[in-house]
Parts: C-alpha cells; structure tokens; sequence
C-alpha cells in the first residue's frame, strides 16, 4: 500500500463548508460565475480555488467586485500526490466545464477522479460521462452551469449534513 504525501493546508474556520474546484484556472469552467455564486450562498460557504492560469487575477477581482472575497480562498497548485488528502480537507468538489470540444463532452476529466480519490461529493456539469458515474452511484449531484439558480441549489443540496454524509459514503 502506497503512503499517501500530506496535505497542503487550506485554512479553515470553525462552521466553515468549503466547496472546491481543482485544476487550471481557465475559460470554458464556469467560474466567474461560480465566484459570483458565493453572493446567493450562506456567508459560512467558501470556494476554495486549487491551481492557477490565466483567470486568477479576474476571479479574485470578482470575488472584490461581489463582496465576497473573504470568502474565496486561492491554493496554489497541488502535485497529484498531494491532491486527495488536499481535496480530502473539502465538503465537496465542483466541476463546472462546459465545451464544445468533443474531448470534454465524452471524458472523464483528472477532477472527477481527483474527488473520488479524496472522497467527497461531486457537483457536476452534465458531461455525459461524468454525469453517468455520478447518477449510477450516487456520488453527488448533476447541475446547468449555465443556471445560477441551479449551482447554487445543488451545492446547498450537496453540502446538507445528511446528503454529505451519503455521498461520501458512496464515493468511498
């Protein structure tokens, strides 16, 4: 049995969800939008970003912009030794990609597996794949990430104390 390397510490307050997205911070993942998700969300939820690219300074800028940049925290990368037991400090992982390229639509992206590693729900575009694994286990839930309302129900719904508790289950 390998031994897992240790986490890279993403602070936490008492009472404090954390949802997370891992991976570079690019186009075509929805997250000006999921920053600016934090503003319909409960003040004790808060983003954690896991990577970096292009978009970092926009989204922390956004998350200015909405008042709710307390509540957006910025991870640098993590090596992929480092993510589960990373990841495995979250309530749940979001991943919000959406993409004309037929790669994206018939793959199951590095994050999926990254969260089932660390053993947290997912929130998910409706990638087909994806979307498969997650309603065939029951690993978390299936969101529009074009639909804010939708976003922010699924993570309310996900981060709920007893559907936590059955999904992590589950992805273990």
């Amino acid at each position: 049995v390998r031994e897992l390397t240790p986490a890279v510490p993403i602070p936490r307050n008492a009472n404090e969800k954390i949802i997370a997205h891992t991976g570079v911070l690019l186009d075509g993942r929805h997250l000006p939008e999921l920053v600016e998700s934090l503003t319909r969300l409960p003040p004790d939820i808060t983003l954690a970003l896991i990577g970096d690219g292009k978009l970092r300074k926009q989204l922390v800028d956004c998350a200015e912009k909405f008042g709710v940049k307390e509540r957006l925290k910025m991870i640098s990368p993590v090596t992929p030794q480092n993510m589960p037991t990373t990841l495995a400090q979250t309530d749940a992982s979001i991943m919000l990609i959406t993409s004309k390229r037929l790669s994206y639509h018939f793959s199951l992206p590095n994050k999926f597996f990254e969260a089932v590693a660390a053993g947290v729900p997912i929130v998910s575009s409706p990638i087909p794949e994806v979307a498969s694994f997650i309603n065939q286990y029951g690993l978390g839930l299936i969101c529009d990430p074009t639909d804010m309302n939708s976003v922010v129900e699924n993570i309310m719904t996900v981060l709920q104390p007893e559907n936590n508790a059955r999904f992590r289950a589950n992805v273990l």
